[in-house]
């Protein structure tokens, strides 16, 4: 089933409180009465920018965000660095809980994920992972860049993959990683990329037209 194609753009950093005390209003425009919108309001809270702040630190926040989110049914489907905007799309279907590789942590809000080890299991929701994914680049995306490895951005068209977007001094490369449907958990994505890319070894993962580097099924 398709999902709803709700954007959201993220301008403002103090208002994160009051999206989350706002309830989602019924969309008048779905005949069948399922879908879901955001008010306008929640759609102002919703579009940011950290114009001025480090890519580690919106990274971070972009992660808490897609996990407190992915908590009430909407996916990060898109990320920009440069822009520092992010958009989400409502999943239809029940929200699916957390899923913790070693059994859920002493806490589990924002505070505490910076605290306690709370990795996702294999079979973890395809919104945790995300939030995972984009927790370990956070702690590796400054390390990155003083590789000459730059990176753009995010895309997750679908929910059980996404491409991360890497510019490798002048290469534009894509990088395909798996979300759901793992057979094992994701471990060190941000440092495996960094590694992979300082060593030039992602031709061996190139699809045939190149345009892709594959890692599902490999990270």
């Amino acid at each position: 089933m398709a999902e709803p194609t709700t954007g959201i753009r993220y301008r403002s950093t103090d208002s994160w409180a009051r999206l989350r005390q706002a309830p989602l209003q019924p969309d008048p425009h779905r005949a069948t009465g399922r879908g879901r919108r955001l008010s306008t309001d929640q759609e102002d809270i919703l579009v940011a920018e950290f114009a001025t702040e480090p890519d580690s630190e919106f990274l971070t926040r972009v992660s808490e965000v897609a996990f407190d989110l992915g908590q009430d049914r909407f996916r990060l489907t898109s990320l920009g660095l440069r822009s520092r905007t992010m958009e989400f799309s409502e999943v239809v279907g029940p929200s699916e809980p957390p899923v913790y590789f070693e059994g859920e942590p002493p806490g589990t809000g924002r505070e505490a994920r910076r605290v306690y080890d709370w990795q996702p299991a294999a079979d973890a929701p395809s919104w945790m992972n995300m939030a995972w994914l984009l927790d370990d680049l956070a702690a590796w995306v400054d390390q990155m860049a003083g590789d000459g490895i730059t990176l753009v951005g995010l895309e997750a068209p679908e929910p059980h993959w996404c491409d991360v977007l890497v510019l490798d001094g002048d290469t534009r490369c894509r990088v395909r990683m798996a979300l759901a449907d793992r057979r094992d958990v994701l471990d060190f994505p941000g440092m495996y990329l960094r590694e992979m890319f300082a060593e030039g070894r992602y031709d061996a993962y190139l699809t045939e037209d190149r345009s892709v580097v594959d890692l599902r099924g490999v990270l």
